[in-house]
């Protein structure tokens, strides 16, 4: 089974989730229904003018046939109702939960690349100031940088 399907894991522990498990049995006979039902609709998808009397009683004929097998096993589900509904709600969750961390990656990688975006339009900003503007901001800005480690050193 695992070399036929290695993207498949085992399920949790019964112990751990309280749950009772479901027989094989009951998924296999979910997929017969479904085929049948399947058949059933393409059989009435074909009904044209030439053989509809025909091919109504043939769609009759099987879904009386399908009607009571669905209806056994929807009794076969009852016991198993409410576990379904917690797992089709953990379901729900577990996607919800998916979207907001793809929602959240996406943020992050917008805002990463905004950061990173921002010293370039900085740089072209400092890069318009006129050139003798830029001098003298630069003088004043290691004059002010002497006088912060001069006043470091005297507290020291």
């Amino acid at each position: 089974m695992s070399a036929a399907f290695p993207e498949l894991e085992r399920g949790e522990p019964v112990i751990e989730t309280k749950r009772k498990h479901m027989p094989v049995r009951i998924y296999k006979r979910a997929v017969r229904l479904t085929e049948e039902m399947t058949l059933i609709k393409s059989e009435i998808s074909s009904i044209g003018t030439f053989n509809a009397q025909k091919k109504k009683e043939d769609v009759l004929q099987k879904l009386n046939a399908w009607i009571p097998l669905y209806n056994s096993f929807q009794a076969q589900l009852e016991p198993f109702k409410r576990q379904i509904k917690e797992t089709q709600d953990d379901n729900r969750y577990l996607h919800e939960k998916v979207e907001r961390q793809s929602w959240n990656v996406q943020h992050y990688k917008v805002n990463a690349d905004n950061l990173q975006r921002q010293p370039w339009e900085y740089e072209g900003f400092i890069e318009s100031i006129p050139e003798d503007y830029r001098k003298q901001l630069q003088q004043r800005f290691e004059r002010l940088h002497e006088q912060e480690q001069a006043l470091e050193i005297e507290q020291w």
